[in-house]
């Protein structure tokens, strides 16, 4: 029982403030399919920010008893949510609840916490996950006799209506989801755009071209096959297989697959991950892919030489020839986006300068090329299955999986996305860079 109660007893009351929770990322390395690999798990931390030393705290055992065989980022989200709900009743408000062990948790400190969440504008949806986080919680600390105040018996179970759900716990807490509790204010928040107007995609790339070749090259990866930027700095030189010539004329296909690149740092954010292993088409769209593809190589080969490369080494890497990170993959996206709004912005057409306006006025980042790429399919594809398939998505048959990467549709999909630039020289402008008008 003691081994997973949090208590402060021993602890001065003024120096409570010097101790925090929160979720870090440890390397455990696991047999797999004959080979060892290395697997990422979340830990909860606990810190003293006084001395800056953090350990392990046992209540870790909880992740690791729900989501044990989950992806990272799964994990990391449980105990994210877990370390704020520690945080702010034993440790921010402390004077007010006086726990001293979690054995004298109750609901309505759960409660309490959920409608602070709200009362500060926290979204509706995402406060509703992190009480499913505490509602495992509480329930996982009854199953270990942990609770003085609650037994397994006094939580209610009933039959899910979901396929994949066959019983859910009820939520004991009572957190007050209405207008006055944050939905007026989120109205306030900027809506987040999914996708780039259909012709400012090119000069988008272009903007990036003049910053970094690479960069510009992951993006159009993201927009022209719909990789996430998790997906994009696994990507090693082995896993691509150009399609027409080496320079990928008629497209490539990527196979995508956490490879763990960084294990020097701790991305315990989770944004280098990939979110189910697949292959992954991209398509050549006027032409940009081979240019985009040569320039980055050439890049590649300025930095480390001819030979200077591994099949297992990564195809993106930062000025140190490190695996670029997710992370540094969207603050780069970032910049090339700061400049593209700015050139909008100063352009002689009004359609440019109504369109920085719009972008401005709401919120998005790298994956909206994902959003873009969906965009593109929705407006060729005959059936869902022409949109779920070339995206990678899960939800389909594995039976239908291959036509993906069949001659045919590759040349069908390829051909509708061109027709949408029919007239347009975006092949041009990726190889000239970009002036100060945007549209010609």
């Amino acid at each position: 029982m003691d081994s997973v109660i949090v208590s402060f007893s021993h602890v001065h009351n003024n120096d409570i403030n010097d101790y925090t929770f929160h979720v870090d990322v440890a390397y455990v390395t696991v047999p797999f399919s004959k080979k060892k690999e290395v697997r990422k798990h979340a830990v909860l931390m606990l810190k003293n920010k006084a001395t800056g030393i953090s350990i392990i705290h046992p209540l870790t055992a909880f992740i690791h008893w729900r989501w044990k065989y989950k992806e990272y980022n799964t994990q990391r989200l449980h105990g994210v949510h877990l370390a704020q709900f520690l945080n702010y009743i034993l440790i921010e408000h402390r004077h007010k609840y006086n726990l001293d062990s979690l054995s004298k948790l109750l609901f309505a400190h759960g409660t309490d916490f959920l409608n602070s969440l709200l009362i500060n504008n926290k979204y509706n949806n995402s406060v509703k996950n992190i009480e499913r986080t505490l509602v495992a919680f509480y329930s996982f600390l009854a199953g270990k006799n942990c609770l003085s105040n609650y037994a397994p018996i006094d939580f209610e179970v009933k039959e899910s209506l979901r396929p994949n759900i066959k019983k859910y716990i009820v939520s004991p807490f009572n957190p007050m989801y209405s207008k006055e509790y944050g939905l007026e204010a989120n109205r306030d928040r900027k809506a987040i755009e999914h996708t780039l107007p259909d012709k400012y995609i090119f000069p988008f790339i272009k903007v990036a071209i003049s910053l970094s070749p690479s960069i510009a090259f992951a993006i159009y990866l993201s927009i022209f096959g719909g990789l996430r930027a998790g997906e994009i700095v696994n990507i090693r030189h082995s896993d691509i297989t150009p399609y027409g010539d080496r320079n990928c004329k008629d497209g490539l296909k990527v196979l995508l697959r956490t490879n763990n690149l960084r294990t020097d740092i701790k991305d315990s954010s989770g944004t280098s991950r990939v979110k189910r292993e697949r292959h992954q088409f991209v398509f050549s769209v006027k032409g940009a892919l081979p240019e985009l593809f040569k320039q980055h190589i050439n890049y590649l080969q300025k930095r480390l030489g001819p030979n200077g490369w591994k099949n297992d080494d990564p195809i993106f890497i930062n000025r140190d020839r490190k695996a670029l990170t997710g992370q540094s993959l969207r603050y780069s996206f970032d910049k090339v986006k700061e400049t593209f709004l700015q050139m909008l912005s100063q352009s002689q057409n009004p359609d440019d300068i109504i369109t920085a306006i719009n972008l401005k006025s709401t919120r998005w980042s790298f994956h909206i090329g994902r959003g873009t790429f969906t965009n593109l399919l929705a407006k060729v594809a005959k059936n869902p299955y022409e949109i779920a398939l070339p995206r990678g998505d899960k939800s389909i048959l594995s039976a239908l999986t291959y036509m993906a990467d069949t001659e045919e549709m590759r040349k069908t999909i390829e051909s509708l996305l061109d027709d949408i630039y029919k007239g347009s020289d975006s092949i041009n402008n990726i190889k000239k860079g970009h002036n100060n008008e945007i549209i010609h």
